[in-house]
């Protein structure tokens, strides 16, 4: 018995098509890889961002951590900070 899957829509196998070419990949590895990396990504300890006044604090694991606004967007530039906590306090403070 053949297993039954619904279709990919055609313009999205097409851009998943295109990327896996320019990553020199097949579209099942790069679907792979994919997966790969939202397991990883769902494992991160989930970190908070509140921004008050001048300050950005960042929760982790129940430890907070209170950074100014300067510190924060020099530690984002340096890409010292994780990329998804820089998008959130850059969210919050636009001019970062």
């Amino acid at each position: 018995m053949k297993y039954a899957h619904p279709s990919i829509p055609k313009d999205l196998y097409e851009r998943l098509k295109n990327k896996a070419r320019e990553l020199g990949l097949s579209v099942p590895e790069l679907l792979e890889k994919l997966l790969e990396s939202y397991e990883v990504q769902a494992q991160q300890p989930k970190a908070t961002v509140t921004v008050k006044d001048m300050w950005v604090y960042i929760e982790l694991d129940n430890e907070r951590v209170a950074l100014n606004t300067a510190q924060a967007g020099k530690m984002c530039r340096l890409k010292i900070l994780p990329e998804h906590l820089c998008r959130e306090v850059r969210a919050r403070i636009p001019w970062l």
